[in-house]
C-alpha cells in the first residue's frame, strides 16, 4: 500500500473514530476524550497498516472493534 493511500484511508476514517470516542465518552465520562480518540486514532492506524485492499472489503468491515477495544 503506497503511503499517500495509507494516509487517506487515516484521514477519511477520523471522523468515525471521533464519533465512537465521543459515544464512548458519554459511557464512560470518567476517561477523558481526548485519550479515547487518542487511543482510536492509534487503533485505526494499526489496522489501516494490517488492511489488504486486495481482499475485497472495506476497511471498517474489517476487524475494527477488537482493536479498539484491545486497551480497554
Amino acid at each position: 500500500m503506497t503511503t499517500s493511500l495509507r494516509e487517506e484511508l487515516i484521514v477519511s476514517h477520523l471522523p468515525q473514530v471521533e464519533l465512537l470516542a465521543r459515544r464512548l465518552h458519554h459511557r464512560c465520562p470518567q476517561v477523558e476524550l481526548e485519550d479515547l480518540i487518542s487511543a482510536g486514532t492509534i487503533g485505526l492506524i494499526q489496522a489501516v497498516d494490517r488492511f489488504d485492499p486486495k481482499r475485497n472489503v472495506k476497511l471498517k468491515h474489517s476487524g475494527r472493534t477488537p482493536h479498539l477495544r484491545s486497551d480497554a
